[in-house]
């Protein structure tokens, strides 16, 4: 099984965001364009659950991404199961086509390949039993980029995400590799939010953050 372990925090308006970047020397590291699109049975029984579905696009590249529920009670710490594999030339046409078929037909092909746990063979069952549908789109904008802290690489990424027109907004994300270097990240970064004396908030995932604005 793969963890995501990520500590993640909104940032309260642009300018906390931009003082940030300058902060974390982000200023010349790239930013990367990614559009989000997410699936769903017709009866939402993956959002039910707390699954989500996401592909992603890089460029002229797309990635599958399979998450379960958090597993933490910390509320600025997400501990999710996570599976990611990068998708084939005629499932990603079938994508442009919105043919979503295909696209289940290659969800659970992929997930027969892994070793199972509750997460995969529940998904592969209610894929399998239901059609996948699309729930929405948003774009984000990232600069992401290694950092030592302590001795513990964590590997932040700064977002821009536009969710809508009128509704954008600013996130710092910070992943691990253990759950035991949290801490030392989290500590980190306050002391650099308090500093840089940015306003903040933990952060519930960007899909739970559209999800809501469609209520």
């Amino acid at each position: 099984m793969t963890q995501e372990i990520e500590l993640k925090y909104l940032i309260s308006s642009r300018a906390d965001f931009q003082k940030l970047v300058v902060g974390l020397h982000a200023e010349n590291v790239e930013t990367l364009t990614q559009n989000n699109t997410f699936f769903d049975t017709q009866d939402k029984a993956l959002s039910e659950r707390k699954t989500t579905v996401r592909v992603r696009d890089y460029g002229d590249k797309k990635i599958f991404t399979l998450k379960g529920k958090n597993a933490s009670s910390q509320s600025d710490l997400s501990l999710k199961e996570e599976y990611e594999t990068p998708i084939d030339a005629k499932t990603l046409e079938a994508l442009l086509g919105e043919n979503y078929e295909i696209f289940a037909r290659f969800v659970v092909d992929f997930l027969k390949t892994l070793t199972a746990t509750p997460l995969i063979s529940e998904t592969i069952q209610l894929v399998e039993n239901s059609e996948l549908i699309s729930t929405g789109s948003f774009v984000n904008y990232r600069k992401e980029f290694v950092k030592s802290i302590e001795g513990v690489e964590a590997l932040i990424a700064l977002d821009e995400t536009h969710f809508s027109p009128d509704k954008i907004d600013f996130e710092l994300e910070a992943e691990v590799s253990k759950k035991k270097n949290v801490e030392v990240v989290r500590l980190y970064l306050q002391k650099k939010f308090k500093k840089l004396e940015i306003f903040y908030k933990p952060a519930h995932s960007k899909y739970s953050r559209y999800l809501n604005l469609q209520l």
